[in-house]
């Protein structure tokens, strides 16, 4: 009569609060935490030359009358710049629909069909996004949680055009410039092909456009446009026109900039489409300058290209425009993300 019935535990199960806690932590008190939790070290593993840190964790559950069962958990934590990341996995499917429940009531966005048993979704609210899918091992199948929260600045740090390419979600730019200052669009590259994009500050001095790899989830970033008159469906509706683009690039190229400024900032001459060309005003690609013409796009506008030599000349230098006084100036940049190593998103 003094036999209780026990539910012996040798790992804790973690909750979604758990999971945003541990991404707050300092290496030091995230060992000290997943410690207390049950989690033991399980060394290292690499992804590209992304460190991923690994903890195993096993969870026992002996209940009268039952069959001892184990269910197998792990956490890793990635080292990743500007980003906090960890993965959690589990075997436990009843522990993943308690998770996945809590990350819909906590108010997290998503674009996909978010039923409670869904996977290959992702979740994003704030600075945070969740990530969850399934994975089949030898064992058992694996359910995941992969948890990110991304360092984003504060608005009065954002300066440069540069430092527009750490917001690569539409959520991010709403959490940190407000979401009456983000809004959603299309932009047309031709009569077919189109993108969904995010665009702050529209119809202002301070507009940039957003190209989103992932349109479904409105991230992961594609390129950042900056100045000219993009070709977005707000904008072709309403025929609204914004004369000047005020951000400007750390090295000072700006939209508006003439070419002779462009030619003086690059430290040497460059060449771009003319006009017998389906890319006209387009500055070829080419890292051998102080510009660097393969991350940072420039799309160049001209006043006096409508004669004929302009018209059926294919490429052009930069020296030979300013030497026939063409008045060529930069209508927009182009802005490309830095690929990193690891592939790690969503």
């Amino acid at each position: 009569m003094f036999i209780i019935p026990a539910l012996v535990l040798y790992g804790q199960s973690l909750s979604l609060n758990d999971l945003f806690a541990i991404t707050l932590l300092t290496p030091p008190k995230f060992d000290s935490y997943i410690l207390e939790h049950g989690f033991v070290d399980a060394g290292k593993d690499y992804q590209g030359d992304t460190v991923v840190n690994l903890f195993n964790c096993r969870r026992i559950i002996n209940e009268p009358g039952k069959l001892i069962t184990t269910i197998n958990k792990s956490l890793s934590r990635y080292n990743v710049t500007g980003e906090s990341l960890i993965t959690y996995q589990t075997e436990d499917f009843n522990e993943f629909l308690q998770i996945k429940q809590q990350v819909k009531s906590a108010g997290f966005l998503c674009y996909a069909n978010d039923s409670i048993i869904s996977s290959g979704v992702l979740y994003q609210k704030n600075d945070l996004s969740v990530y969850v899918f399934t994975m089949d091992s030898d064992s058992a199948k694996q359910y995941a949680f992969r948890v990110k929260r991304k360092m984003l600045p504060k608005v009065k740090s954002v300066r440069f055009a540069e430092d527009l390419l750490q917001f690569t979600s539409h959520e991010y730019l709403a959490y940190v410039f407000g979401e009456k200052n983000v809004k959603k669009d299309v932009y047309f590259f031709s009569e077919n092909e189109l993108a969904k994009c995010s665009v702050l500050f529209l119809n202002t001095d301070r507009q940039a456009v957003f190209l989103w790899e992932d349109g479904e989830n409105n991230c992961t970033l594609s390129n950042l446009l900056i100045g000219g008159q993009q070709m977005l469906k707000s904008s072709l509706e309403n025929n609204s026109f914004v004369s000047q683009n005020n951000w400007r690039l750390k090295n000072g190229m700006h939209a508006g900039m003439t070419l002779y400024e462009l030619r003086m900032l690059n430290g040497q001459d460059f060449k771009f489409y003319s006009g017998n060309s389906d890319h006209t005003g387009m500055v070829l690609s080419d890292i051998s300058g102080k510009v660097n013409f393969d991350q940072q796009g420039v799309i160049l506008g001209c006043m006096n290209c409508r004669d004929s030599k302009f018209m059926t000349t294919s490429v052009m230098s930069a020296e030979e425009a300013i030497g026939e006084q063409r008045i060529l100036f930069i209508l927009s940049i182009i802005l490309s993300p830095i690929t990193a190593s690891h592939n790690l998103n969503p």
